[in-house]
């Protein structure tokens, strides 16, 4: 992994995990004075300008899902990272919001008819985790875990 910026004693490390279109994704160590954590690990999803971005900690269901698109799938990475960006920079009127909701509310249960939510035990979470964090290991399929443009 190549470190994009130089860090002083507990400021943030950025590292590029991934590049789908005109989007980053960067893997970002250091200390978190809102949450007042001297350690935290989160991801920064950002237009390659700077001019958008949009943070998710460790501790949220989004991390491993990201880490998982941007090993895996960069076409949907840019697809997601496009809508939230379209979203996020529009002021949409009753009727998006409306249908925006009732599609989302039909993803939830699709997801539940498929059981993504099984419960897991907490040995193969963390192995998971271990295998999203740890840079250089080989995930299931064989293949490298560095990022690929």
């Amino acid at each position: 992994m190549k470190k994009n910026k130089e860090s002083k004693i507990g400021a943030p490390q950025e590292v590029l995990l991934a590049k789908a279109g005109n989007f980053l994704v960067m893997r970002v160590e250091g200390e978190d004075p809102v949450r007042k954590r001297k350690k935290t690990l989160a991801l920064k999803v950002k237009t390659v300008s700077g001019s958008f971005e949009l943070s998710y900690s460790c501790d949220t269901e989004m991390f491993p899902r990201i880490m998982e698109m941007s090993r895996r799938n960069k076409e949907f990475l840019r697809l997601w990272c496009s809508m939230c960006y379209s979203i996020c920079g529009a002021v949409p009127d009753l009727e998006f919001l409306s249908g925006m909701l009732s599609e989302y509310e039909k993803l939830v249960q699709r997801w539940i008819e498929r059981e993504d939510f099984e419960a897991r035990d907490d040995a193969s979470e963390i192995e998971d985790l271990k295998a999203m964090l740890i840079p250089n290991v080989e995930n299931q399929d064989g293949e490298s875990a560095e990022p690929q443009d």
